[in-house]
């Protein structure tokens, strides 16, 4: 966390790197576009274990638990990403229809 500043990444690398294995379940998989790429999404929860341990981790699927602004009748959580400064962060609640 201290090398680069960002929580999820560094989880990505330490999983990574204690030999976590995927399995994706059987729905299929689409992308998003996010700023200049597209990332992973699907449509069901995609789940990890661990060779050394009881430890398992699963990815939500995007369209329930979402981070970007997703058409969904199936979504629970809308967790979008926001700027930190809470004027900017209010700015962005309000043009996606969040608060008035």
């Amino acid at each position: 966390m201290r090398a680069s500043g960002d929580d999820q990444m560094s989880v990505n690398r330490l999983l990574a790197a204690a030999g976590a294995r995927w399995s994706r379940g059987k729905i299929g998989d689409y992308q998003m576009p996010f700023q200049d790429r597209a990332f992973q999404c699907w449509r069901e929860p995609v789940r990890a274990t661990l060779p050394q341990g009881p430890l398992t981790v699963a990815l939500l699927p995007h369209c329930e638990f979402q981070r970007l602004p997703e058409v969904s009748d199936r979504a629970i959580v809308k967790h979008f990403l926001t700027p930190k400064n809470c004027q900017q962060k209010l700015l962005v609640f309000r043009h996606l229809g969040l608060i008035s």
